[in-house]
Order: structure tokens, then C-alpha cells, then sequence
């Protein structure tokens, strides 16, 4: 599991900050264009900003993070079932962070695309 790696053991302390990251996460979604997404408006941007500054993570440990963990990236051995994970790659996003953020992402992801799928 990606998240159980040990960063410094590894030698990886140079690859992110721990310290501070949830409110660099915050000032980043701050910067996200009001209503310059494609699709227009982003309605309850500002509700969402504002909960997720009140409800940062009690128990952060700080990990390594992928940053764009999804289906596109990652590779299987063959033959599957079951499906063994053999390499994890597309590397340029990764840091030290909260890797729980991968699983977040990731799950968003899985929503979106269930909804465009289905219509809804």
C-alpha cells in the first residue's frame, strides 16, 4: 500500500512538505476561477472551500502521495483475475502530503465517470 511506504526511510524528504499542506490545499482551491470552468458557474465552490477549512483531518499523517491516482495509471500482471498491482506510474503530481487525498480523488473520479455513464 502506497500509503504505508516510508517517505524518509526512503530518503524522499525533499519531495514535499507535510507541514502546512491541508491550508496550501485550501489556498489552492481559493485560486480556482470562479466562473471559468468550462461549464460556467461552479455552484457551492464557496460552501465546499469553507467546510473543508472547518473539517481538516484530526488525525493527518503525513505519507507519500501519487496526486493522480487513478485506473490510467497503474499497471497489472498478467494473467487476472485476480488482478495484482504491478507498477504505479505518471509520477510528476507526487508528493508528501495526505495521502488519503489520493483516495478521495480517486473516488471522485469512479463518481463522475458512474455519472456520465448513467446520465445523472
Amino acid at each position: 500500500m502506497l500509503s504505508k511506504v516510508d517517505w524518509q526511510a526512503k530518503g524522499l524528504q525533499d519531495l514535499g512538505r507535510p507541514d502546512g499542506f491541508h491550508e496550501r490545499q485550501g489556498r489552492q482551491v481559493d485560486r480556482l476561477p470562479r466562473n471559468g470552468s468550462s461549464s460556467g458557474e461552479l455552484p457551492g465552490l464557496d460552501v465546499a472551500t469553507d467546510w473543508l477549512r472547518a473539517h481538516k483531518p484530526l488525525d493527518f499523517m503525513p505519507g507519500l502521495m501519487h496526486g493522480d491516482y487513478q485506473f490510467a495509471n497503474v499497471m497489472y500482471r498478467p494473467p487476472a483475475p485476480p488482478a495484482q498491482l504491478a507498477a504505479i506510474v505518471d509520477w510528476e503530481m507526487g508528493t508528501v502530503g495526505d495521502p488519503k487525498l489520493d483516495l478521495a480523488l480517486d473516488g471522485a473520479e469512479l463518481a463522475d465517470g458512474h455519472q456520465r455513464r448513467s446520465g445523472r
